[in-house]
């Protein structure tokens, strides 16, 4: 039956079963829980969205109240078709939402036709994180502080391999977000858990912290493979930090970046330009 359910439901972006007596099931909602597995699937190589892009992307949020998650909802559906039936990076997404969708992407016409398939994982993030500048506040059992021995063990991990706090950072808010603010989200992580076994996959990370853990790993003398950067991502995610700190170790690292005291239950948002995985 799992096989069946696999190979019928599980692989599919959208069910239409005799659209005269039955409306189309659409599989969305669930990206975070399969996040890696569709991206690590997606063949189409990405890249950034243009300034201009990103400029005209964020005025669109502001001003139309439902659109972020419209998009996020339109998008989660879009990456799933990407796997199954694939595209050229040029591609328009207008032009794909249509054919494939039926539909259009909840953008303005004038972005449907400047962002291009090549850009959807840099346009998701960037509407996801858009959310995040507007602060995120985990649930309380999240929000525990991080002991004195994992915040120095964390900094000095962080300066030895040259990895940008705002990086981290950034990783941690969208951690937030997806798993550690809503009560009844069926992702929710378990307190305790280190945050080593949630956070070490590399997909996860901006392209600029692998650089920085590629060239500290060269500047060793040692070889540069997708094990060593791995090992070398997990040793920032220090023995002891667990995912009911994540929210204090946010808070410790803007306070070493700006100086100041962090004020007392802040919340968590975007602060730093985003930088694409993958």
């Amino acid at each position: 039956e799992l096989e069946l359910v696999y190979e019928l439901v599980a692989t599919k972006a959208m069910l239409s079963v005799g659209e005269e007596k039955f409306r189309q099931f659409v599989f969305a909602d669930t990206f975070y829980d399969n996040h890696e597995a569709i991206v690590a699937k997606i063949k189409v190589k990405q890249t950034s969205l243009s300034l201009a892009a990103e400029i005209k992307l964020k005025e669109c949020l502001q001003n139309t109240p439902g659109l972020q998650r419209k998009i996020i909802r339109n998008l989660q559906i879009i990456f799933r078709f990407l796997v199954q039936i694939g595209g050229e990076p040029d591609q328009k997404l207008g032009n794909y939402c249509k054919r494939w969708l039926k539909d259009e992407v909840a953008l303005p016409s004038d972005l449907q036709d400047t962002i291009c398939l090549k850009h959807l994982l840099d346009l998701y993030q960037c509407v996801e994180d858009y959310g995040l500048s507007k602060g995120v506040t985990p649930l309380e059992k999240f929000r525990v502080d991080l002991p004195p021995a994992p915040q120095v063990d964390l900094l000095e991990q962080l300066k030895q391999q040259g990895v940008p706090f705002a990086d981290f950072i950034l990783v941690m808010q969208r951690f937030c977000h997806r798993h550690l603010s809503q009560a009844d989200d069926k992702t929710i992580k378990s307190p305790n858990s280190p945050v080593a076994e949630c956070l070490g996959d590399v997909m996860r990370w901006p392209k600029t912290t692998i650089n920085a853990l590629k060239s500290a790993i060269a500047k060793d003398n040692q070889d540069v493979t997708e094990y060593a950067i791995e090992r070398r991502l997990k040793s920032i995610l220090v023995s002891g930090f667990q995912v009911r700190h994540i929210a204090s170790a946010i808070d410790f690292l803007e306070k070493e970046m700006t100086g100041k005291k962090p004020k007392q239950g802040s919340r968590v948002g975007r602060t730093f330009q985003l930088g694409l995985t993958g």
